[in-house]
C-alpha cells in the first residue's frame, strides 16, 4: 500500500483494537451511532482508520467535564 491509500480494517480488526466484542460493534453500526464504514456487500463492512480515529475523538470526554448533581 502506497503512504497515500488509506488503511481500511475489518471488524474484527477494529474490535480488536477498542476492546469491544464484534456484536457490540456491529450493534454500533446498526444503530448509527458507531464509526463510519463501507458497506462492500450485504455482509462485508470496512473501516477506515481515519474515521474510527476521528469518531474516538467524539467520544473523547476530558476530565472533569461531566457534573454529577
Amino acid at each position: 500500500m502506497s503512504s497515500d491509500q488509506e488503511a481500511f480494517l475489518t471488524p474484527k480488526q477494529v474490535s480488536d483494537w477498542l476492546g469491544l466484542a464484534p456484536s457490540t460493534l456491529a450493534d454500533l453500526r446498526t444503530r448509527g451511532e458507531g464509526p463510519a464504514f463501507t458497506r462492500l456487500s450485504a455482509r462485508n463492512v470496512r473501516y477506515a482508520a481515519s474515521d474510527v480515529r476521528e469518531w474516538l475523538d467524539r467520544c473523547r470526554v476530558e476530565a472533569g467535564s461531566i457534573k454529577v448533581s
